[in-house]
Protein backbone atom coordinates (compact mmCIF):
# COMPACT_ATOMS: atom_id res chain seq x y z
CA UNK A 1 0.00 0.00 0.00
CA UNK A 2 1.41 3.34 -1.05
CA UNK A 3 1.34 5.98 1.61
CA UNK A 4 -0.09 9.43 1.14
CA UNK A 5 3.38 11.01 1.16
CA UNK A 6 4.57 8.63 -1.55
CA UNK A 7 1.55 9.48 -3.74
CA UNK A 8 2.20 13.20 -3.30
CA UNK A 9 5.87 12.70 -4.10
CA UNK A 10 5.06 10.78 -7.28
CA UNK A 11 2.55 13.44 -8.34
CA UNK A 12 5.10 16.18 -7.71
CA UNK A 13 7.79 14.36 -9.71
CA UNK A 14 5.40 13.86 -12.63
CA UNK A 15 4.56 17.56 -12.60
CA UNK A 16 8.22 18.51 -12.37
CA UNK A 17 9.16 16.20 -15.24
CA UNK A 18 6.33 17.42 -17.49
CA UNK A 19 7.23 21.04 -16.77
CA UNK A 20 10.90 20.39 -17.55
CA UNK A 21 10.08 18.58 -20.78
CA UNK A 22 7.71 21.39 -21.73
CA UNK A 23 10.49 23.94 -21.36
CA UNK A 24 13.02 21.76 -23.17
CA UNK A 25 10.67 21.23 -26.12
CA UNK A 26 8.63 24.42 -26.28
CA UNK A 27 11.24 27.06 -25.51
CA UNK A 28 13.40 26.32 -28.58
CA UNK A 29 10.28 25.80 -30.70
CA UNK A 30 8.90 29.19 -29.70
CA UNK A 31 12.12 30.83 -30.93
CA UNK A 32 11.65 29.34 -34.39
CA UNK A 33 7.94 30.08 -34.88
CA UNK A 34 7.25 33.59 -36.19
CA UNK A 35 5.19 35.81 -33.89
CA UNK A 36 2.13 37.79 -34.90
CA UNK A 37 0.08 40.51 -33.21
CA UNK A 38 -2.39 38.21 -31.48
CA UNK A 39 -4.11 38.85 -28.19
CA UNK A 40 -5.27 35.55 -26.72
CA UNK A 41 -7.88 35.26 -24.03
CA UNK A 42 -7.79 31.89 -22.30
CA UNK A 43 -10.84 30.69 -20.42
CA UNK A 44 -10.32 30.53 -16.65
CA UNK A 45 -13.78 29.35 -15.62
CA UNK A 46 -15.07 26.44 -17.73
CA UNK A 47 -18.10 27.11 -19.92
CA UNK A 48 -18.26 30.81 -18.98
CA UNK A 49 -17.69 33.88 -21.15
CA UNK A 50 -18.04 36.73 -18.70
CA UNK A 51 -16.37 39.40 -16.59
CA UNK A 52 -13.48 41.62 -17.74
CA UNK A 53 -12.19 39.09 -20.28
CA UNK A 54 -15.54 39.15 -22.07
CA UNK A 55 -15.71 42.92 -22.31
CA UNK A 56 -12.08 43.36 -23.33
CA UNK A 57 -12.42 40.65 -25.97
CA UNK A 58 -15.61 42.23 -27.34
CA UNK A 59 -13.97 45.67 -27.38
CA UNK A 60 -10.92 44.40 -29.27
CA UNK A 61 -13.13 42.56 -31.78
CA UNK A 62 -15.10 45.75 -32.46
CA UNK A 63 -12.02 48.00 -32.47
CA UNK A 64 -9.23 45.83 -33.92
CA UNK A 65 -5.59 46.36 -33.16
CA UNK A 66 -3.30 47.61 -35.90
CA UNK A 67 -2.15 44.49 -37.76
CA UNK A 68 -3.54 42.17 -35.09
CA UNK A 69 -6.60 40.53 -33.68
CA UNK A 70 -8.10 39.15 -30.49
CA UNK A 71 -8.91 35.45 -30.16
CA UNK A 72 -10.70 33.60 -27.38
CA UNK A 73 -9.55 30.09 -26.43
CA UNK A 74 -12.01 27.82 -24.64
CA UNK A 75 -12.29 24.22 -23.44
CA UNK A 76 -16.06 24.11 -24.03
CA UNK A 77 -17.44 23.07 -27.41
CA UNK A 78 -20.85 24.60 -26.64
CA UNK A 79 -19.27 27.95 -25.77
CA UNK A 80 -17.15 27.77 -28.92
CA UNK A 81 -20.27 27.16 -31.01
CA UNK A 82 -22.15 30.04 -29.35
CA UNK A 83 -19.30 32.51 -29.87
CA UNK A 84 -18.78 31.36 -33.45
CA UNK A 85 -22.47 32.00 -34.18
CA UNK A 86 -21.96 35.54 -32.89
CA UNK A 87 -19.06 36.00 -35.33
CA UNK A 88 -16.28 36.07 -32.73
CA UNK A 89 -12.95 34.36 -33.40
CA UNK A 90 -12.76 31.43 -30.98
CA UNK A 91 -10.85 28.15 -30.95
CA UNK A 92 -10.61 25.14 -28.70
CA UNK A 93 -7.73 25.56 -26.27
CA UNK A 94 -6.49 21.98 -26.51
CA UNK A 95 -6.78 21.69 -30.30
CA UNK A 96 -3.81 21.91 -32.64
CA UNK A 97 -5.08 25.27 -33.89
CA UNK A 98 -5.32 26.55 -30.30
CA UNK A 99 -1.80 25.40 -29.48
CA UNK A 100 -0.55 26.97 -32.70
CA UNK A 101 -2.18 30.28 -31.73
CA UNK A 102 -0.46 30.12 -28.32
CA UNK A 103 2.92 29.65 -29.96
CA UNK A 104 2.27 32.51 -32.44
CA UNK A 105 1.10 35.05 -29.84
Amino acid sequence: MITRLAKKTITFLKLLLSSFLGWVLLAPLSLVIPKTNLVLFVEQTPHRFYDNVKYLNLHLCRHPLANGKAIYLTRSETLRDELTKCGLPVFMEDSLRGKWMMLRA
